[in-house]
Formats: structure tokens, C-alpha cells, sequence
């Protein structure tokens, strides 16, 4: 940094390599950690402030969101210890914010609903920094963010960070966005676009402070149980923690598009939605033989259309197909007045019958579709069901899938569990193949005492 108060915090605070390549990153977009540990609090705290400790911008305008309100009192008090260094005053009421004598500003906010930054969205930030960012499952919060981070400030481009590790409810748009595009460390520009974006990983490892000062929580990130390990120590992007379907591989579970033959077959499942959710479709096919396969193999949705034209859609889709069965969202049937949703489908030719709508048990009848069993005398191992690599919401939809926090036995609402509710409306249509009940069976029912006396007298 080139002031005086600038060098001042350097020579207190020197970045390991690792912190030096996000700190000149010049890409508008950054993503920097991916595992615990790698020095990205503090990175961020220096990064936001640049502009105004380093350049003294006295129309500088800086955001920093974290998830909650609690881990934003953490952050602040660790900021403050260093920009209270640099001249800059924290101002507690009515949002933590910090003012530097030259009239930079940093504002902060938490991330507990969409309604707590609605303040911030629609004005000029040239630095906006997010910490945790998974922690956003929608990721068109984020976009909107984007529209703040602009800047009128001559000399001053503007940039936003952020810092995460695997694993929470963005997990797959974050990785989709900053981690899969190209390696670790390049900068990735999309096809006829001027915006960057890079991820710069780090590791326990290359904070080399914490591993002076603190040798233990390496061994306590190598005690975690696979999974956590391989995201907090590692910064694996590839596994996800609070996984529903753990089972599920895009090596095993998917497979190439092939032709299907007219002997098995097919099924469709509908999920209805207008906007802003969608309405899906799903084409399924089964064989016939004793060793039963089922494939998704067709995937469609649409947005802002009316039952009666989903349904000419579906039809002409499937003109050269017979489907034996139609199986939808039972809401499809309520209607206060007129036709139900589903009624205006059966006018056009499209007759569905509602779907067993039972959550738990639905999740259950899909752990069974993707179990492994032996499929030849070999040993071959495949599951009931494979998805066509064509489907590929179908299949992101799987993986996203978590555990409800308030119940974990099911699953908790995504902008992609549509696709999943399908797959689910499909598999309750059908004869269950494992050894798990479709349903919680009731222990004080008259059936089961009768049950239990029976085994009790033989």
C-alpha cells in the first residue's frame, strides 16, 4: 500500500501468498477460501477497505454481508481492530458501519432473510465483500447484489468478493458459477462478456499463522468424518455435507441418451407451477422384464404458460409415444371455481391422475430407485433407476437436495425441487422394490395389536 497508514498495517499485518494473490486479483468477481482456516476473515477486511485506506476515496462506498447477525458482530469487531488504526470510526447505530475522516464509508448487513438487505440493493457500492457465500441458496439475491456493486468514481472499478467453504444451501450455484468453469486461480470470462470471475483456493495450509499459533485445529479438521474432512481440510467441492441423497453418483446414476425400445414403457409426471415456479414434466420408461429398469429420459418445463398449452406441449412432444400413465401434483385438482388445472389439461387430451403426495415416504420410494442391486450373475451392481445425462436439471436437482433443518427426514424446499418432486410422484406410482416401508407404520393401531397378540400365542 503506498500511504504511510497504509504501510502502517502492512508492517503489522503482512498476507501469505495466498491472501496476496485475492488482494490483487483483478477480477470483478472473487471467490477466496473453500476450506476452514485459510486466512479469509481477514483477507476480506483488508480487501473491502482498500479503496479508502489505501487511495483515501472520500466518496468510497464498501458493503460486507455475513450470514447472521451474530457472525456480523464478529466480523465488525475484528475490522475494528484494524481500521480503527487507519482513522476509521465504527459507528454501531442503526447498522454497524465504519466512517473515515475523508468521508469513506463501509456499511454491513446480515443475510438472515432477502428483506434485511433490500436497503442496500439498487445503490452504488464500488466494493462489496460476502462472507459465506453458500450460505445464499438463491442465487438471484446474488445477482441483484451484482447490480449494486457499480462505480461512478473516476480511477475506482468495482468488485465483489466473497468467502466460503463447501458444503450449505448455494453450494451448487457457487460452484456452478465460481469453481467448475476453468482451474483454480485462472480468471474465467464467459463468451462475449467483459465481467471476470476467478476462485482462489486456500487451505489451512497456506495460513501459516494459524499453524504456528494454533497446531491443533489442523488435527481437529483431520479428525472430522470423511465427508467433512474432505470439504473443511481439502476444500472439496465434490462432496456435499447435509447431502439427502448420499447415494446418488452422476458415474452410476446417469447414463448416455440410447434408443428405447418400444416394448417398455412410459410413464410422464407433472409438477405444476405458473410463476415464478415452473411447471415440469418428466418421461420415464420402464422395461419389462423381471429385472426391472426405469430410465428418466425427457425433461420440460415452463414458465408464465397456461395449463391447456403444458398440455398441447406434452402431447405433441410424446405424439410418437404411448404413455400408460400421467401422474401430477395433486393441487392440479383444487379450483374454488371452474375447472381445475388438471381438468384443463384432460380437455385438451392430457388426462392425469393425481400423484401420492406423501414427502417422507416419497424420499424413501427414490432411495430405493437409486440403491445399487445385482443385475447379472457376474456381480454387475446398477440401480433401478438411471437418468439420461440429457436431463440435466433433473440431475442437479438430485444433488441439491438437503435435509430440512426442522425435519430431517425431508427435504428442504430449492428452486430446483420441482424436477425432484417428479421423480418422486413417479416412484410413489409405483410397486416399491426394497425392503424400506413406503409408510411409518402405525405401532397402536388395531391391525398391529392384533398382530402383535398372534405372534405372541403361536
Amino acid at each position: 500500500m503506498s500511504t504511510d497508514t497504509a504501510e502502517s498495517i502492512l508492517n503489522e499485518w503482512r498476507p501469505h501468498p495466498r491472501q496476496e494473490l485475492f488482494l490483487r486479483s483483478p477480477a470483478r468477481e472473487i471467490l477466496f477460501g473453500g476450506a476452514r482456516g485459510g486466512g479469509k476473515t481477514d483477507a476480506g477486511i483488508i480487501w473491502v477497505a482498500r479503496p479508502s485506506i489505501q487511495d483515501k476515496h472520500a466518496k468510497f462506498r464498501g458493503l460486507v454481508l455475513r450470514e447472521t447477525a451474530e457472525s456480523l458482530a464478529d466480523w465488525v469487531d475484528r475490522a475494528n481492530d484494524i481500521y480503527s488504526k487507519t482513522g476509521g470510526t465504527l459507528v454501531r447505530t442503526p447498522t454497524p458501519r465504519f466512517v473515515w475522516p475523508w468521508g469513506a464509508k463501509i456499511f454491513t448487513g446480515h443475510l438472515k432473510d432477502t428483506r434485511s438487505i433490500q436497503k442496500y440493493l439498487g445503490r452504488e457500492f464500488q466494493r462489496i465483500l460476502v462472507e459465506e457465500l453458500t450460505q445464499i441458496a438463491d442465487r438471484d439475491l446474488y445477482d441483484k447484489l451484482l447490480g449494486s456493486c457499480r462505480s461512478t468514481i473516476q480511477g475506482l472499478d468495482a468488485r465483489i468478493a466473497a468467502t466460503t467453504n463447501p458444503g450449505g444451501p448455494g453450494h451448487y450455484w457457487v460452484k456452478k458459477r465460481f469453481v467448475d468453469p476453468v482451474q483454480p486461480g485462472r480468471i474465467f470470462r464467459e463468451s462475449g462478456s467483459q465481467l471476470t470471475r476467478q476462485f482462489i483456493p486456500s487451505l489451512v495450509t497456506d495460513n501459516p499463522t494459524l499453524c504456528e499459533n494454533d497446531p491443533a485445529y489442523i488435527e481437529y479438521l483431520d479428525s472430522l468424518p470423511e465427508k467433512l474432512r474432505r470439504a473443511w481440510r481439502f476444500g472439496d467441492w465434490s462432496v456435499l455435507e447435509g447431502s439427502y441423497f448420499t447415494e446418488f453418483s452422476r458415474m452410476t446414476h446417469t447414463c448416455r441418451p440410447f434408443e428405447i425400445p418400444r416394448t417398455w414403457a412410459r410413464y410422464i409426471a407433472v409438477d405444476w407451477g405458473y410463476y415464478p415456479d415452473p411447471c415440469v414434466c418428466l418421461w420415464f420408461a420402464v422395461s419389462p422384464d423381471s429385472r426391472r429398469k426405469e430410465v428418466v429420459y425427457r425433461e420440460r418445463h415452463w414458465t408464465r404458460t397456461i395449463p391447456e398449452d403444458v398440455a398441447k406441449d406434452i402431447k405433441y412432444i410424446s405424439r410418437d409415444e404411448k404413455i400408460s400413465v400421467a401422474v401430477a401434483d395433486p393441487s392440479m385438482w383444487a379450483s374454488k371455481s371452474g375447472p381445475s388445472d388438471a381438468e384443463k389439461m384432460a380437455y385438451e387430451g392430457l388426462p392425469l391422475i393425481p400423484a401420492d403426495n406423501a414427502r417422507v415416504q416419497g424420499w424413501t420410494r427414490m432411495h430405493e430407485m437409486f440403491k445399487l442391486r445385482r443385475v447379472n450373475d457376474e456381480g454387475l451392481m446398477s440401480p433401478t433407476l438411471k437418468i439420461f445425462n440429457t436431463c440435466v436439471k433433473t440431475i442437479e436437482a438430485i444433488e441439491i437436495c438437503q435435509h430440512d433443518q426442522r425435519n430431517p427426514m425431508d427435504v428442504a424446499s430449492n428452486k430446483l425441487d420441482h424436477w425432484a418432486d417428479c421423480v418422486r410422484y413417479y416412484g410413489m406410482s409405483r410397486p416399491s422394490r426394497g425392503k424400506i416401508s413406503d409408510k411409518i407404520p402405525d405401532v397402536f393401531s388395531l391391525k398391529a395389536m392384533r398382530y402383535r397378540k398372534s405372534m405372541q400365542e403361536a
